[in-house]
């Protein structure tokens, strides 16, 4: 697939095909003029790009492991046109098979994909960016810390994250509405005898509500 040309709907019908196909049990086998065979699917699909996040990774999905590729030998021609030749050898795809076919299978489970950075990487990225902004701005709060923030100071600080990360803006109305999910309570409060409406963030409710979409959240390690 060629992501960096599709648009974002494209983009969406794309990864809702790709699950099908991993999903579905079956492939239909369209023969001209003759009527379709339903046959047993066993394909696998592998995935390579230089995007950060190419496909969609909704939380708890199973279908999918991420692994991140070594930067080491970018741009070194010789080591690549040495490759090249080994894999153009007619032995290699006999001996790359023989490998595969020698390991030991008995007790690997297909629903215990391992949860790779990576993959964690790729659905943070994908969370609505006032999520992402909520996540950089409570990182550094003790795991206890609730504070009352006024609504427009905190959509000012969202503006100036944006601005920073050279992400897309959205309105205030808009903004505020991604935060009910994620546990931040708006209310009318009494400040210095002003009635202001104010975000209550309660950083261990907030943290627990992302961690059921995205577990493994580095922002949210434990100190060592």
């Amino acid at each position: 697939m060629n992501e960096t040309s599709m648009s974002s709907g494209e983009w969406h019908r794309f990864n809702g095909y790709l699950k099908a196909l991993i999903t579905e049990g079956k492939v239909a086998i369209e023969r001209k003029g003759l009527e379709t065979l339903r046959l047993n699917d066993f394909s696998c699909y592998m995935i390579t790009s230089n995007q950060d996040a190419p496909i969609k990774i909704d939380a708890g999905d199973a279908r999918v492991v991420c692994f991140d590729v070594s930067a080491r030998c970018r741009g070194n021609t010789e080591y690549f046109d040495r490759l090249g030749e080994i894999l153009d050898h007619p032995d290699a795809l006999g001996v790359v098979m023989s490998y595969l076919l020698s390991r030991d299978l008995t007790k690997w489970k297909l629903g215990k994909l391992p949860n790779t950075k990576m993959k964690t990487n790729t659905m943070l990225k994908q969370l609505p960016n006032p999520t992402r902004f909520i996540i950089q701005h409570i990182k550094s709060w003790p795991e206890n810390q609730i504070n009352k923030l006024v609504s427009g100071d905190l959509y000012q600080d969202y503006l100036t994250w944006c601005g920073n990360e050279g992400e897309d803006r959205i309105c205030n109305n808009k903004f505020g509405g991604f935060l009910p999910p994620i546990e931040i309570e708006k209310k009318q409060v009494q400040i210095n005898g002003k009635r202001e409406w104010v975000y209550i963030l309660d950083r261990s409710k907030i943290v627990a509500k992302i961690r059921e979409s995205v577990s493994d959240i580095e922002e949210f390690s434990d100190p060592p």
